[in-house]
């Protein structure tokens, strides 16, 4: 979504985007489901927003539980460098459908990192 497609408030998105996150509910994401294409994604920490069921659209719900202890264990596994998230490629945010289709064939070891 490029700043000159949609302003907060003000979209003139054409029903293209694969899938949009939800937090806030209200009027924000009523007018943001009319964005989703047909067969993307809504994920909402909130639930279903009303209405979204006459969209074609799928609506999925998740919760993340805070955890302190785990998130400690986490930083000190980093800081000693017993933490590590394998990495296959780097590659530019501006080769982004590239990225995509790197993503799509399957068979990396590990993430994409994507730069500027």
């Amino acid at each position: 979504m490029t700043r000159d497609r949609f302003r907060f408030g003000k979209s003139t998105a054409r029903h293209d985007l694969d899938a949009i996150a939800d937090t806030i509910r209200g009027t924000t994401i009523q007018r943001l489901l009319k964005t989703i294409r047909k067969g993307g994604v809504l994920g909402s920490v909130l639930g279903e927003p009303e209405g979204a069921k006459k969209y074609d659209i799928h609506v999925e719900a998740f919760m993340a539980q805070p955890d302190a202890s785990r998130l400690y264990q986490l930083a000190d596994d980093a800081a000693r460098h017993e933490f590590s998230i394998p990495i296959a490629r780097t590659m530019k945010l501006q080769d982004i459908q590239e990225v995509h289709r790197v993503f799509e064939r399957g068979g990396l070891a590990g993430k994409i990192v994507l730069v500027p």
